[in-house]
């Protein structure tokens, strides 16, 4: 089970805006569980030198490449924030983004047929056999905009009339 400094780690990594990034990290920053996940100064000391190190421009690469060779020798503890992914975390992050890619078009296809289930039809019938026949409707003496609606109910018709 990923416990909370995992779960912030995966959300740093995982968020691209800025804003909500900073919010995290000043997160990390003040939490003492994220914090035990950091690396610490000894950590980062191991993997880093000082430009006076490297003895002018020609020394800079090779002084590079031994902090490089140093620090692989030294393993750096992996925290949250800086560990590869395993194969089978890489596995169940894909089954979580399929399965939320399915839940969001189920949803999506879900919300689609519940506005489109209602019938609304235009006002093409007139009842020589006793329906609904309007000539024309009016709102404060001007021509107004007429919608018929057919229920299930054949007993029941909804006419909404709105100004233009």
């Amino acid at each position: 089970m990923l416990g909370h400094a995992e779960v912030v780690g995966f959300l740093f990594r995982l968020v691209r805006f800025r804003r909500l990034r900073d919010r995290i990290w000043r997160h990390i920053e003040s939490c003492p569980s994220c914090q035990a996940r950091l690396a610490g100064r000894e950590d980062a000391r191991r993997v880093l030198f000082r430009a006076d190190d490297a003895g002018g421009l020609d020394g800079l690469w090779p002084a590079v490449r031994r902090a490089i060779s140093d620090a692989a020798v030294k393993p750096v503890p992996a925290s949250a924030f800086t560990a590869a992914p395993s194969g089978r975390r890489n596995a169940w992050r894909w089954a979580a983004a399929v399965g939320g890619l399915a839940a969001a078009a189920l949803l999506t296809v879900g919300i689609i047929r519940t506005f489109m289930s209602g019938t609304v039809r235009a006002p093409a019938f007139a009842g020589a056999n006793g329906g609904l026949r309007i000539e024309y409707a009016r709102i404060a003496g001007q021509t107004a905009q007429t919608i018929i609606v057919r229920e299930k109910n054949p007993d029941m018709i909804i006419v909404w009339v709105e100004k233009i």
